[in-house]
């Protein structure tokens, strides 16, 4: 029994030496980008883009929910199946299974997944480009090892929405309303949730990051944590909007790993708020998405009970890449290298327990390698 713990170990940590290659491989080739490149879309960027969207999309069984869109995908064409029921209203994410499935569904069924990646990992990649083309390595850096890159292995509907509107909120930035709107439809045509976070990034356009908004987000969350499950209008309300959630909208308290996950999230609070004056000096949008990041905390507290709660708190803390990014400029530059090797290392030490413990990533097996067992 022992031997087999052992081997277990053994096994998931060679497993996980191939994502910590694969992530310096992307971030390598971003600085070569950086450059060469320089502000445009170049070799080196889409060479990245390639090793990212590969990556994902040739996985064999790797992630939680990878059977549930494999069948979703294999049977898209049959109409005995209550899709209302499975992907209530999520219109767009039908219509990709479907068009795939005509137009490159001979290649074989894992073409999906390499699609999905693509819709998630492109937008993202071009938004942080266009954020700040020197800064791309550090953001990509946060982006790997917070854990999001490989969160889409779950969540991958879920992904493409938040991917959609990590570009939308850009455009709420510039006052584009009309753009941020249209991508909400869209996002929204992918995994309905969207519809329920619109709002809240209108409401961060208002306010300030302020130690009340603070306040309000910690208590709204801790409230919810602990009167939550009494609130039946609620939940019901959720369960129409996908029914596929009502079966687990409560699964019991939340774990020793999410808890102390919200008492990092409050750190990094902290360390963004002591050096707010700075961040918003580095870049002025910093203070709106630092108020989307405040306002992340509420759902992050509430999903102490309720699992789809706590998940569109992602919409929210995806952001926290900027922030992060952008608070190493908030350092003199003797101090830089010292607190940017600190904080990698401890993103490093993040994402070890994360992969170890959630989402099942670990081991990772492409398409590739299990098809030549066979």
């Amino acid at each position: 029994m022992l031997e087999v713990q052992q081997w277990r170990i053994y096994d998931r940590t060679v497993h996980m030496g191939i994502y910590y290659i694969f992530f310096s491989m992307v971030v390598l080739t971003s600085c070569l980008g950086v450059i060469v490149d320089k502000r445009r879309i170049g070799a080196f960027d889409a060479l990245g883009l390639l090793l990212m969207v590969l990556f994902a999309g040739l996985r064999h069984n790797v992630g939680t929910d990878y059977p549930a869109y494999l069948i979703i995908y294999r049977n898209i064409n049959d109409l005995h199946i209550d899709w209302e029921h499975f992907l209530s209203g999520e219109y767009a994410f039908r219509a990709l299974n479907y068009l795939t499935k005509i137009l490159i569904g001979s290649l074989g069924d894992y073409v999906i997944f390499v699609v999905m990646a693509a819709m998630t990992y492109i937008p993202i990649y071009i938004q942080l480009k266009q954020r700040s083309y020197k800064k791309i390595p550090i953001y990509l850096t946060v982006y790997f090892l917070f854990g999001f890159y490989t969160m889409a292995f779950n969540i991958s509907r879920q992904w493409i929405a938040i991917s959609v509107l990590f570009v939308g909120v850009s455009y709420l930035i510039d006052n584009k309303l009309r753009n941020f709107i249209f991508s909400v439809l869209l996002a929204g045509l992918f995994h309905q949730t969207a519809f329920l976070v619109a709002p809240f990034f209108l409401l961060a356009k208002k306010v300030k990051p302020t130690r009340k908004l603070i306040a309000v987000a910690l208590a709204g969350g801790s409230l919810f944590a602990l009167v939550g499950v009494s609130i039946n209008p609620l939940w019901q309300f959720i369960g129409r909007i996908s029914p596929r959630y009502a079966s687990y909208l409560f699964y019991g308290e939340a774990g020793i790993g999410y808890r102390l996950r919200i008492i990092v999230y409050v750190m990094l609070l902290m360390l963004f708020m002591l050096n707010k004056k700075a961040l918003i000096f580095v870049d002025k949008s910093n203070e709106f998405y630092l108020s989307v990041y405040i306002i992340s905390l509420y759902f992050v507290l509430a999903g102490l009970v309720s699992v789809p709660i706590g998940r569109l708190a992602t919409y929210f803390n995806v952001f926290v890449i900027f922030l992060l990014g952008d608070v190493l400029q908030c350092f003199s530059l003797r101090a830089r290298p010292l607190v940017g090797w600190l904080v990698i290392s401890c993103l490093i030490i993040w994402f070890a327990l994360n992969a170890y413990f959630y989402g099942d990533i670990l081991p990772y097996e492409s398409i590739i390698a299990w098809s030549s067992t066979f």
